[in-house]
C-alpha cells in the first residue's frame, strides 16, 4: 500500500515524469549573402577582369536574426585592399557605409520578402530629391560561370529609365550584374566561382 501512495504521489510531484520535449530551434533564416567567415567570390566583369572577395568578420546583433558582415576586397597579391559592411536579414541587403562626416550611411540594395514589382528607395528617404528607385522582379534561373542559381532579379531605376539589373542568389548574394533592360541587357559581372566559408 505504501508503495501504491508513494508512486501517486511521485507522479503528482512530477517525479518520474520525463522531461518535457525541448522546444525546436528557429529555422536559420533564407538570407541573400554569405554569413560564413572565409566564403570566398570571384566575379568576372565585361572586360574579362577578376574581382575577388572573401568574407573577414561576422557578428550577429544580440537577440536578433541580423548578422553585421565584413568583406574584403582583395588585390592582385591576395591582400585586402578595401573592406565593405553588409547587414544581412530576413528583411534583406543593406550596405553600410560612413559618409564625410563619420555618419552612417544604410542603403538597401535588396528587399525580403521579395515580392515581384515592389518599389523602394535605396536611400531609405535619406536623399529625398534622388529619382533612384529599386524594384523587385520574379525569382529566375541564372546561368552564370560558377552554375546555375535561383535568383531574385532587383532593376535599378533612374526617373523612367532602367539602368540595370542585380541578381541574387540564397546564401551567395551578387551572381550577375546587368547594363540595360530587356532584350538590350548586357551583362556587366558574374560569378566565375564561390567557396562557402567553413562553419
Amino acid at each position: 500500500m505504501l508503495h501504491l501512495i508513494l508512486a501517486v504521489f511521485s507522479c503528482l510531484c512530477g517525479y518520474g515524469i520525463s522531461a518535457a520535449p525541448v522546444p525546436k530551434q528557429q529555422p536559420k533564416p533564407t538570407l541573400y549573402f554569405p554569413t560564413v567567415p572565409g566564403a570566398k567570390k570571384v566575379l568576372r566583369d565585361a572586360e574579362g577582369n577578376e574581382h575577388t572577395s572573401v568574407v573577414t568578420a561576422v557578428k550577429q546583433k544580440p537577440g536578433e536574426r541580423v548578422w553585421i558582415v565584413t568583406v574584403g576586397g582583395l588585390d592582385a597579391k591576395g591582400k585586402i585592399a578595401v573592406t565593405d559592411t553588409w547587414e544581412v536579414s530576413e528583411k534583406g541587403l543593406f550596405s553600410l557605409d560612413e559618409d564625410s562626416e563619420q555618419k552612417p550611411i544604410r542603403r538597401c540594395s535588396m528587399k525580403l520578402p521579395a515580392l515581384a514589382g515592389e518599389k523602394w528607395d535605396p536611400n531609405l528617404g535619406a536623399d529625398p530629391e534622388s529619382d533612384i528607385r529599386y524594384v523587385t522582379l520574379k525569382p529566375r534561373r541564372i546561368k552564370v560561370p560558377a552554375g546555375e542559381f535561383e535568383a531574385i532579379g532587383v532593376e535599378h531605376w533612374h526617373g523612367d529609365e532602367v539602368f540595370g539589373t542585380c541578381w541574387y542568389a540564397a546564401g551567395v548574394g551578387l551572381v550577375k550584374s546587368e547594363i540595360g533592360s530587356g532584350d538590350d541587357a548586357v551583362t556587366w559581372m558574374e560569378l566565375k566561382s564561390f567557396t562557402p566559408g567553413k562553419e
